[in-house]
């Protein structure tokens, strides 16, 4: 396990998480200020130091490796699907 410095985040196997869209930040375009700046919810399926590697939520691996500062927790909407499958994946 890695050690946790102050004011870092760290994020669990197999927690949700959502990806900062961080490209749409100094956007002209109209329609693109109107895109979300947050992704949809993925899970994390590995840490590496200060990055995450993620999956999909139909278990395909996503490309690359995530800062942790792009990332936050996603919290499902309680009473969905998501969450139930989420409850049953943490115990």
């Amino acid at each position: 396990m890695l050690a946790k410095k102050p004011g870092q985040v760290v994020f669990k196997r197999g927690q949700l998480v959502q990806i900062y869209r961080s490209d749409l930040d100094y956007t002209f375009k109209s329609e693109r200020k109107l895109l979300p700046k947050w992704s949809q919810p993925h899970r994390v399926t590995k840490q590496l130091h200060n990055s995450y590697r993620l999956e999909n939520l139909d278990g395909s691996e996503i490309e690359g490796t995530f800062s942790s500062r792009r990332l936050r927790e996603f919290i499902p909407q309680e009473g969905t699907q998501l969450a139930k499958a989420q409850r049953e994946l943490e115990e």
